[in-house]
Formats: structure tokens, C-alpha cells, sequence
């Protein structure tokens, strides 16, 4: 045999094998999480008080959602209402997300802060621009077509609080859509390990998507 029709072979065996292989491991971790390892790692009230938190919400065009996801934030948040903040950083719209948020801004007071940025720069910059601003010891990143669940703001700070927190940099939740009524919205559904920091991904912790429900909505949202 050539060693071209080998290296091909292998190629194909690998290609075949791969999401199989890949399916089945996450299947064999998810009963193991399952079965030994979520009863403990459960989150638990927090022991040692509320620390302040910054929610920064990027915003790029987002009329649709962007007021149910402050009204969600500013009410629905099982957490001291003067513990944590929101900023909006509306990232050049062109749209009315700007009219929105001032009548937001009116409605919330000094709980709602808006970052406007002229040119859109996007959402890296526009979150490195906001941290200037923000007053919270801990920053929760929220978009904009986003909804945490209600309990998320303590579960976050839980993992921050327990053996081992002083070496955690982030926390990412559980991604899940809300709005699963077509084939293009059911079929959707961050890393950091420098300087010493760990990353943790809590499944418990889940925030909710209004997501694309058409094929052209989703090719403009990437």
C-alpha cells in the first residue's frame, strides 16, 4: 500500500471516528457528573455577604430585546437590589436602542448606567471601555438578548466564595435558548488559564437566549 493511500485511510478512520468517539465521552462524563459529582457541587447561599457586581450588557442594534433584558436584570434578580449595578454600552446603534435605553435610564435611575459609543468598536472594546466605570467588585457579562435565571447573581458569587475561589477567575453558566419554535433557533445551542487563574463552567447556573428563529436572522446575527 502507498503511503499516501495509508495517510488517507487514516485520515477517513479519523474523520468517522472522531464525533463518535467524542459523543460517546461525553456521554460516559455526563452520567459520571450525574450520578457522583452534582450533588456537591450544588451552589449554597452565600456565608460571607453580597459582594457589589457590575452587570455590563453590550449593545449593538438590539431594540428587540433590549428592554425585556433590563427589566429582567433591574427586577427579576434574586439578589439585594444595591448590590449591583447595570451598565449598557450601546456600541454605535443605528437603530432605537439608544430612545430605549434613555427611557430605561428614566425608569431605573442610578441602578441603570449607558455607555455610548459613537462608531461601533465592538464587544471587546466597548466591555474594556466599561470597566473604567464599572463600581462592582465582580463583572457579570450579560448580552443583550440574555436573561439570567433569577437565583444566577448568588450561584456566581458561590463559586467565588468557597475553597479554591481565590483562584477563580471566571464563572460561565449553563447557555440555553428560550425560544425554540423553528428548526434554525433548536439547533444553537469562553477560556482563560494565564497568570495562575482558573475558569469554571457551573451546568447549575443557567441564563436564557432569545435567539435567531429564522435562517436569514441567524446569518445576520454572526
Amino acid at each position: 500500500m502507498l503511503l499516501t493511500d495509508y495517510l488517507t485511510q487514516i485520515l477517513i478512520y479519523t474523520l468517522v471516528s472522531y464525533p463518535i468517539i467524542g459523543g460517546l465521552s461525553s456521554i460516559v462524563s455526563s452520567l459520571y457528573y450525574w450520578l457522583l459529582m452534582e450533588k456537591a457541587d450544588q451552589p449554597r447561599y452565600l456565608k460571607k455577604g453580597t459582594p457589589f457586581i457590575t452587570i455590563l450588557v453590550p449593545a449593538h442594534n438590539e431594540e428587540a430585546s433590549i428592554q425585556a433584558t433590563i427589566d429582567h436584570l433591574a427586577t427579576q434578580m434574586n439578589y439585594p437590589t444595591d448590590r449591583y449595578e447595570i451598565i449598557v454600552v450601546n456600541d454605535g446603534s443605528t437603530d432605537r436602542t439608544g430612545i430605549i435605553l434613555e427611557e430605561l435610564q428614566a425608569k431605573y435611575g442610578q441602578r441603570l448606567r449607558t455607555l455610548t459609543i459613537i462608531n461601533n468598536r465592538g464587544k471587546a472594546a466597548g466591555f474594556n471601555s466599561a470597566l473604567g466605570f464599572a463600581k462592582g467588585e465582580f463583572i457579570l457579562s450579560n448580552d443583550a438578548d440574555s436573561k439570567p435565571e433569577v437565583d444566577a447573581l448568588w450561584k456566581y458569587m458561590y463559586y467565588f466564595e468557597r475553597e479554591g475561589g481565590a483562584q477563580l477567575g471566571a464563572v460561565t453558566g449553563n447557555r440555553l435558548s428560550i425560544n425554540k419554535t423553528t428548526l434554525v433557533a433548536e439547533a444553537q445551542q469562553w477560556d482563560m488559564q494565564t497568570a495562575g487563574w482558573q475558569a469554571y463552567f457551573a451546568p447549575h447556573i443557567r441564563f436564557f437566549m432569545d435567539v435567531p428563529e429564522t435562517l436569514p436572522e441567524l446569518v445576520k446575527q454572526r
